[in-house]
């Protein structure tokens, strides 16, 4: 299917899963649904590794729910052997700490927390955290290194910044680019 995101989470959590497709799908990411996208009589586990391979990044929703998930454990596991630019988003009070192997797996990832309870600040957030560490979607076939990346890039200068300053640091990216 070559969908844009990959989305890893909890049955649990789906309230949660489709309030977040709702906004891919309202900036125009394409996204795969196990729910929806796989064909009857088809190989399940098969179309879930096809799927994190094609896609270009892999959004993984973290919950206590997703604490006890083996589908999102291994699925974690396949993106981080192919390299995904993985986005985890935690949705609840969950400390990766309490996630056990998954909050371990994604010690050296940049996780975002989301509050859901501003929906309007979770959407810009989501996005904003897409773009920042992919490109924008008109930009996504040459995307920015992703925080799997970071070790193996050779760069003049590296911005760091918290996500509510990404507007700031973007200007003094562009000064810089320009000089």
């Amino acid at each position: 299917m070559n969908c844009d995101i990959y989305i890893s989470a909890s049955r649990r959590d789906f309230e949660v899963v489709s309030k977040i497709k709702s906004t891919l799908h309202s900036a125009g990411y394409t996204y795969f649904d196990d729910r929806q996208s796989i064909q009857p009589a088809s190989d399940f586990m098969q179309t879930i590794r096809a799927e994190i391979i094609s896609s270009k990044i892999f959004l993984c929703i973290l919950s206590g729910n997703s604490a006890y998930s083996v589908d999102v454990r291994e699925e974690l596991r396949l993106a981080l052997k192919e390299k995904k630019t993985i986005i985890p988003i935690v949705i609840d009070n969950t400390e990766l700490v309490n996630l056990g192997e998954i909050g371990h797996l994604l010690l050296e990832i940049p996780v975002i927390r989301l509050n859901l309870y501003d929906s309007k600040s979770a959407k810009v957030i989501l996005l904003h955290e897409i773009e920042k560490r992919c490109g924008t979607k008109d930009q996504k076939e040459t995307l920015m290194p992703c925080a799997n990346d970071i070790k193996n890039a050779q760069y003049d200068v590296f911005i760091s910044c918290k996500s509510e300053d990404y507007p700031f640091a973007k200007k003094v990216y562009k000064y810089l680019k320009e000089l």
